[in-house]
């Protein structure tokens, strides 16, 4: 068999060295990074000095210098006067807040309510005691009787499957040699699209 570029019918363009691809992949790099850079540095400005001077109308020559003060005598030593701490003051208890009625009134129907409960609770288990002891009472003065058991019922045979019977075909006459031309397949039609 012969290769495809050995004339045949179809020819397989020539490939060209990449050079030419590869400078132009260089020089497009080299574009990108000159608009970056550009990009980066004409927004980094650095930052301007800015100085005022305040000047006020009234006054039309500088300041004085500051006099330098001379320096004060020392003063001598007073003696020390020992005083005595005073006591420390008496602290009150703030005052407690007074509850408002509203208040007042839910904790004490608060208090009703899990009181009643507790009550109810006891009552049910007391009577929940007592009804266990009647019951073990009961059950020690009757003697202790095995349930009847049911009777079981016979299980019906199963019957047996009858295999379909093959029905026999019936002649038919044959007035004609040929035979019945087949129906074609029925086909579903197609969805629309």
């Amino acid at each position: 068999m012969k290769p495809a570029t050995a004339g045949g019918p179809y020819k397989v363009p020539r490939q060209h060295n990449g050079l030419r691809s590869g400078l132009l992949a260089v020089a497009m790099h080299a574009v990108l990074l000159l608009f970056l850079w550009i990009g980066v540095s004409w927004q980094n400005n650095d930052p301007v000095e800015v100085q005022a001077e305040i000047w006020d109308m009234k006054v039309q020559e500088a300041a004085p210098p500051a006099p330098t003060p001379e320096p004060a005598p020392e003063p001598e030593p007073e003696p020390e006067v020992v005083k005595t701490p005073p006591p420390p003051p008496k602290v009150e208890a703030p005052p407690e807040p007074k509850e408002d009625p509203e208040i007042a009134l839910q904790r004490i129907k608060k208090k009703k309510l899990e009181e009643e409960k507790a009550e109810k609770l006891e009552q049910a288990r007391l009577k929940k005691e007592a009804d266990e002891k009647l019951a073990k009472l009961e059950a020690k003065k009757k003697p202790n009787r095995k349930p009847k058991r049911k009777k079981k019922r016979p299980r019906k045979k199963p019957r047996k499957k009858r295999w379909p019977r093959k029905r026999r075909k019936k002649p038919q006459l044959k007035s004609w040699p040929r035979k019945k031309p087949r129906k074609p397949p029925r086909t579903r039609p197609l969805p629309p699209r």
